[in-house]
């Protein structure tokens, strides 16, 4: 577009220039990649994975207009593919367990580093330049710290594709995703709904699913005030004991706004879910109370600096103080009791009937118990089919070999090479006396005139089975 818009000769010339060495640049990055791969085929001591983030999953997914203008609960996908295998890794969670910054990819990465195997002694990672998940500081701590703890690696390689030409395999993998979405719609009511989904693709090499977990995402910036220093120096100190600090101390918050919205779609979900109605009431509640105690305690405590009467109300709003905090922590607790899977009600209370397999786990859902035996239904559809073609063709087979014998019984007409003599049986072709032969006029069967006992010369001859 920009070449295309310059009237200028001399810098349309700097732009083509750029251009093609951009191009040149992506080129050798793809080739980079590909001899890469290329060498962890014949190697098991060296992998070649590619990692990037799918596109956010909303929750609920459903396909109503109203949810179009709705803030929904995005679940988060990280995929890692290893090229000499075709396997891919999925990393999920959603953003009431933790954000999708540099952390969490970190974090990630880290957990599939922890399990490599004990004859991997180098790995390349190819990912994009996106500089808040992939290309920062976090990933490269992360990488060292990985590195000590595993002392089986040797060596760790993070190399990047140029903007604009990063499409890597992971892509592909989150391809198979979605068409399995478009494909097999199965309801899509909550978090574990995705997670059940994921695993079910991939038919040669399944999806490897991990759910990530609050415990399971580190802050890895707390590397750089105690261990690593950003400053120059000779080495690196490694203070024994050191722990690395959790991102999270318990769930990630969602934003009043959000809850609220999500309240309003749950008439759109199963019922199963509509008893988070309530909690979730409670807390834009909770929150609300808390703000007002929490300004109202502040007041006075800025009072109580002058006066004795204000020590007595900083006292109460000290109280206030407290009563806020716990509000707050109420906040929290009642935000985490919006995630679980809900439990389901007494026997003793009414409710309406619904089709089973909507809500489930992948081994126990009766939506997938239900799929798999159409699979199963299907193969043998297939080798039933199977079993009477081959039954056909048997048969086709059989009819062709009779109709070879009866050719050679009885031969076509005006072939003599394989005319047999209708007294002697004698072939044409194994006739080696030259004797003459006579065609009957009506049947047209051939025989020797000897056995015929008629004249080479006779006209009209008609054999003793015709006459």
């Amino acid at each position: 577009m920009l070449l295309e818009n310059t009237s200028n000769s001399s810098k349309k010339e700097s732009i083509k220039h750029e251009l093609e060495e951009h191009q040149r640049e992506a080129e050798e990055a793809y080739d980079a990649k590909r001899n890469d791969k290329s060498s962890s085929l014949t190697s098991e001591s060296f992998h070649v994975l590619t990692f990037d983030l799918q596109q956010c999953l909303p929750t609920p997914a459903i396909e109503t207009s109203i949810a179009f203008y709705k803030r929904q609960l995005w679940t988060y996908n990280l995929t890692l593919h290893r090229c000499h295998d075709k396997q891919a890794f999925c990393f999920m969670w959603h953003e009431a367990v933790a954000a999708r910054g540099a952390n969490q990819i970190a974090s990630c990465l880290y957990k599939y580093l922890q399990e490599i195997p004990e004859n991997v002694r180098e790995i390349t990672f190819y990912s994009d330049t996106c500089a808040g998940q992939n290309k920062n500081s976090f990933l490269c701590v992360m990488f060292m710290l990985a590195l000590k703890k595993n002392t089986t690696i040797h060596t760790i390689n993070h190399k990047f594709l140029i903007p604009g030409h990063t499409h890597m395999e992971c892509d592909g993998d989150h391809s198979i995703i979605e068409k399995k979405k478009e494909k097999h719609p199965p309801p899509i009511d909550f978090p574990s709904d995705w997670v059940n989904l994921v695993r079910l693709c991939g038919s040669k090499h399944p999806f490897q699913v991990t759910e990530m977990k609050s415990a399971d995402f580190f802050e890895f910036s707390a590397l750089f005030e105690g261990p690593l220093i950003q400053k120059k120096c000779k080495g690196t100190t490694w203070p024994k004991g050191f722990k690395l600090p959790l991102s999270y101390k318990g769930h990630n918050p969602i934003s009043v706004e959000k809850n609220k919205y999500l309240i309003e779609l749950l008439p759109y979900v199963d019922e199963s879910f509509h008893d988070l109605k309530l909690i979730a009431k409670e807390d834009l509640r909770d929150k609300h109370s808390g703000m007002e105690e929490a300004s109202t305690s502040q007041e006075g405590l800025e009072e109580a600096s002058t006066s004795q009467e204000g020590q007595e109300e900083a006292s109460t709003s000290q109280e206030g103080l407290e009563e806020a905090s716990t509000s707050q922590e109420g906040l929290d607790d009642s935000i985490a009791e919006l995630l679980p899977l809900p439990v389901a009600p007494a026997d003793d209370v009414p409710r309406k009937k619904r089709k089973k397999g909507k809500v489930g786990f992948l081994n126990t859902s009766p939506y997938i118990l239900e799929l798999k035996q159409k699979v199963e239904e299907k193969k043998l559809q297939e080798r039933q089919k199977l079993a009477r073609k081959a039954k056909r063709d048997i048969a086709k087979q059989v009819r062709i070999e009779e109709e070879e014998e009866e050719d050679e019984a009885f031969p076509a007409d005006g072939d003599e090479s394989d005319s047999a003599c209708i007294y002697c049986n004698e072939l044409y072709s194994r006739d080696r006396a030259g004797e003459p032969w006579i065609q009957c006029q009506i049947c047209s069967y051939w025989s020797h005139t000897d056995c015929a006992g008629v004249d080479r010369r006779t006209n009209n001859f008609i054999c003793e089975i015709c006459s």
